[in-house]
């Protein structure tokens, strides 16, 4: 062979070799069977009852962080680890995020795929919180969403990006899977993410019966007591400038103001009650089915168990904790539990006989609340048994003993009685197990529009000081001018 011809083998042969290789490393179209994007789902399929923990990363553009929640499954119930295992109990939102991410497993949810540029990521808002840097543009942050097991194993995790703004295509939003570049339009509702705790908790903390829970409590009687409390002052001190206490009522489909009164040295008198203070007060009623938490916070271990399982007083050195917090047990060790608190009171008795009292303690700086400030808050529920007289038994009158008719009678409404006490005290032990654990943190916003600021009320005068008495006519005549109250 000569020197031309092997020259031209030996050409051809790296030149099949170079495309053996070639075929080894070139990034040729993976096959439609093992790719996850549009028209394939972007993960692959897992049930929604896997899933143990749920975490979102949220940047707010208005405070320039990046915030967390998350929620972790503990049995059967689902708990905040950032507020110390407070229970969430939000399901219809915790079960709408998770079916939004099972969804986008569904090949017809991922509807296209937009770009597979990084620079476009901005565009369409799906940059990811968990990459910024301290410094450096914060446009275009996404909301991250991730998905796991019992096992901590991932079962999803997607960056939320902007929606479609177009009313004919409400419910989708541009979407990406960390670290990969390709975006996409998928069914996703945006709105349902949140990280703000109350969001995730439920606002009816007094169990009421309202349009969303039908099955709550209806009240019979609504006692507001504002105390206007400064720093370390207790309801125990009525007279403070600005103090007032109401009691409200149904009327019908909605609420009147029974009485108001107002301090008077030592004691508390009636006070004129004006139509637009009348107003305040219902409107502030109405509130109290929907009370937004800011954050909770843990008892000490001991107190929150006593609380949460016991009626009864225990020894004062257990409540000293809450006075710094402006709480105050005031029952003796072994009587019913029995408290003030620095910030006011509201007292509001169910068709149950069921007294569930939301106490108001300290006001405190807190810049991340809508007004700087918030307030404690604590609750507690009390069978209130004067609503249910006990039947009495039948007596022998005039030495004719009781019928048996007579005494099965009074067998049958005894045991109705014991029935109702029994509901009304497993009802009580519910809440308070509930509630007993934890101080609640309220915008000071939310507090001053359940327990609002009145004008200047005024006493009634009674009748006899309304006018001095006026001198006596020459004729001798009697007549005397009246006033009324003032008070309807």
């Amino acid at each position: 062979m000569n020197a031309a011809l092997r020259l031209t083998f030996l050409m051809g042969l790296i030149a099949a070799v170079t495309c053996v290789a070639a075929s080894w490393f070139y990034p040729w179209p993976v096959p439609d069977s093992e790719r996850l994007g549009a028209g394939q789902g972007l993960f692959k399929p897992f049930e929604a009852s896997r899933v143990w923990s749920l975490d979102i990363l949220a940047f707010r553009p208005e405070t320039q962080t990046l915030d967390r929640f998350a929620l972790q499954k503990q049995g059967e119930r689902w708990l905040v680890p950032g507020q110390a295992g407070f229970p969430s109990d939000n399901v219809a939102r915790r079960t709408a995020i998770i079916n939004a991410l099972v969804n986008l497993t569904n090949p017809k949810s991922v509807l296209e795929q937009r770009t597979d540029r990084k620079e476009d990521h901005v565009k369409y808002g799906v940059v990811d919180p968990a990459e910024l840097q301290e410094k450096g543009s914060r446009a275009g942050v996404g909301t991250r969403i991730t998905l796991e097991d019992r096992n901590r194993q991932t079962l999803a995790t997607v960056i939320v990006g902007l929606p479609i703004e177009d009313e004919q295509r409400k419910g989708q939003a541009f979407v990406r899977i960390p670290g990969q570049p390709q975006v996409y339009l998928a069914e996703f509702s945006p709105e349902i993410l949140t990280v703000t705790f109350g969001d995730w908790v439920d606002p009816n903390l007094f169990q009421l019966r309202t349009v969303s829970r039908a099955d709550g409590e209806l009240p019979l009687e609504i006692e507001i007591a504002n105390s206007a409390a400064t720093q370390a002052a207790f309801a125990a001190v009525p007279a403070i400038p600005g103090a007032w206490k109401a009691t409200a009522v149904p009327a019908g489909d909605a609420f009147a103001t029974q009485n108001i009164e107002i301090p008077a040295g030592d004691s508390w008198v009636r006070a004129v009650l004006p139509a637009e203070v009348n107003q305040l007060i219902v409107e502030s009623v109405r509130r109290l089915g929907g009370i937004p938490v800011f954050e909770v916070r843990a008892r000490e271990k001991e107190l929150g168990d006593a609380l949460s399982t016991n009626p009864l007083a225990g020894p004062p050195a257990l409540y000293a904790g809450m006075v710094a917090l402006g709480f105050r047990q005031t029952a003796e060790a072994g009587q019913p539990l029995r408290f003030e608190s620095a910030g006011g009171r509201v007292r509001v008795v169910t068709g149950s006989g069921i007294a569930i009292s939301m106490y108001l303690g300290e006001l405190f700086s807190k810049v991340e609340t809508d007004s700087n400030l918030a307030r404690y808050a604590m609750f507690h529920a009390a069978l209130d048994q004067s609503r249910f007289p006990e039947p009495e038994a039948p007596v022998a009158v005039g030495g004719v003993e009781p019928t048996d008719e007579q005494r099965r009678e009074f067998n049958r409404l005894h045991e109705a009685w014991k029935k109702k006490i029994d509901a009304g005290r497993e009802m009580v032990s519910a809440l308070n197990s509930r509630h007993g654990r934890w101080y609640y943190v309220l915008d000071e916003n939310v507090v001053s529009r359940v327990m609002p600021t009145l004008p200047k009320l005024e006493p009634v005068t009674p009748p006899a000081a309304t006018q001095p008495e006026a001198a006596k006519p020459a004729t001798g005549s009697t007549e005397k001018d009246s006033a009324g109250d003032g008070n309807s």
